[in-house]
């Protein structure tokens, strides 16, 4: 039984804000939630378990993204129920563990030419990050500690990358193929204003996709 994949500006979360009786039966998914997934022990004994080092947030989706670059399938059971109690709220450290592993994750996970590729939506989402960060002076120290957490450890995050890579059966472009075309700025800036963000980014998103997908094309 796997559960649903996760939010975290990668993938979208199928079902949300809608009636559980919409979705049934085994569906196929880009990512699973930590909140609730089971792994067969030859898959993690195969892939690794979670990454330690990331402490919290998006470990979830690093582990998804290295099983499907192992050549894996995720799969979640709409029938089955699971209750999370979550609450929707940032604090700066929440803030700096999610913006830390989301660039951890693409810097273990994908090729680096795959990145370069990325350049243009990765540094335009750098700075809507940066914009975000301008509510307060902690939330602006904790972009500064991404960055120098992210260059201390740059040994350790070139050694991970040649770990994961080592695993790959699949080619990037296949990874990025159900990948969001914008971010979740309803929950970085309420309603309103994440509303007006995504209809002036998603744009720019949408026009990235094809032009990665062939630029990438089938290559493992």
């Amino acid at each position: 039984m796997w559960e649903s994949d996760a939010v975290h500006g990668y993938y979208h979360l199928p079902g949300l804000n809608q009636p559980a009786t919409s979705y049934h039966n085994l569906q196929r998914i880009p990512l699973l939630s930590g909140a609730a997934l089971l792994a067969p022990a030859q898959v993690l004994q195969h892939i690794g378990a979670f990454d330690e080092s990331y402490f919290m947030y998006f470990e979830d989706t690093e582990l998804s993204l290295r099983a499907r670059l192992a050549g894996y399938e995720l799969w979640c059971d709409a029938d089955a129920v699971i209750t999370h109690y979550y609450k929707l709220g940032f604090s700066p450290t929440k803030f700096y563990y999610l913006e830390r592993n989301r660039l951890l994750t693409f810097l273990s996970t994908f090729r680096r030419s795959t990145l370069l590729k990325l350049l243009p939506a990765l540094l335009l989402t750098e700075l809507l990050m940066w914009g975000f960060a301008l509510r307060g002076w902690t939330y602006l120290q904790m972009r500064f500690r991404t960055y120098t957490y992210l260059y201390k450890r740059r040994n350790a995050i070139q050694q991970r990358h040649r770990i994961v890579q080592s695993l790959r059966q699949v080619s990037d472009a296949e990874l990025l193929q159900d990948s969001l075309l914008s971010l979740p700025f309803d929950q970085l800036a309420g309603d309103r204003l994440g509303y007006w963000l995504d209809v002036l980014i998603r744009p720019f998103y949408r026009l990235m996709r094809p032009q990665i997908s062939r630029t990438l094309g089938s290559r493992k």
